[in-house]
């Protein structure tokens, strides 16, 4: 590990509960079904924040292009990643019986100040245009605030 010190990279609680509020307001302001926040442990999948109870997105997990291994998949490539699976649609039925048919995903690697992966960010559409390039700018946008955080996290805790 490069930079700052594991013990300097806690996340205070209060964090969490703002995170958990953004992501709401991402999915609102970007039409978005579903918007996940994971990180803190590449193979476990942790969910930081999401827009949906995280057991119903645990449901999914195993499924080809679920929430959870695209979320993994960012955080392994360090990269961006947009997908499209319209043609097999990924299907996750809410515990209140609620069905949601994902059939586009985007994401992108969030990283602490010292340049190591935090975990990803991402959004997934049930629309049929798939998610386009305001879509896009607008999630850039919300990773760099969820990447200001960390920032202040780091300046915290020293």
């Amino acid at each position: 590990m490069r930079g700052t010190k594991k013990q300097n990279k806690k996340i205070p609680g209060k964090f969490f509960a703002e995170w958990q509020e953004a992501v709401q307001n991402i999915a609102d302001f970007l039409n978005v079904s579903l918007v996940l926040i994971m990180g803190e442990n590449r193979t476990s999948g942790k969910i930081v924040a999401s827009n949906i109870p995280a057991q119903d997105i645990k449901r999914i997990s195993n499924l080809e292009n679920s929430p959870i291994q695209l979320g993994q998949k960012i955080m392994e490539k360090g990269e961006r990643v947009k997908i499209s699976f319209s043609s097999q649609p990924v299907k996750l039925e809410t515990e209140k019986g609620r069905e949601m048919v994902f059939k586009s995903a985007l994401g992108f690697p969030v990283h602490w100040p010292d340049g190591e992966i935090f975990g990803a960010l991402s959004v997934f559409s049930s629309g049929e245009n798939g998610l386009g390039e305001k879509t896009e700018r607008g999630l850039a946008q919300f990773k760099d605030f969820f990447e200001k955080n960390l920032e202040m996290i780091c300046l915290d805790n020293k």
